[in-house]
């Protein structure tokens, strides 16, 4: 049996990966801890799952590493806090 895989399939495989292992990374945040948000492509299923987390009420305090991660966390209802707002 052959089978062919083009760019599209193993693309998708990754992505699927990716969001897997983003929404597992969730399962770990508890309440009270401080949350460094990072950037790239992963980081958009991470704050997806978070959002509902947040939304259900989870307390956390996010730091976020760009722009558009904190455009996209905001737009969730995850609110970011600047890192010299931080005292730890």
């Amino acid at each position: 049996m052959i089978f062919h895989l083009n760019i599209f399939t193993i693309s998708g495989l990754i992505m699927n990966e990716k969001k897997i292992a983003a929404e597992h990374a969730v399962d770990y945040i508890e309440d009270g801890m401080m949350v460094g948000l990072g950037t790239g492509s992963t980081v958009a299923f991470m704050l997806n799952k978070l959002s509902q987390r947040v939304k259900a009420g989870l307390n956390i305090t996010a730091v976020s590493t760009s722009a558009a991660t904190t455009k996209l966390a905001t737009s969730l209802g995850i609110k970011i806090s600047m890192l010299s707002e931080i005292d730890e």
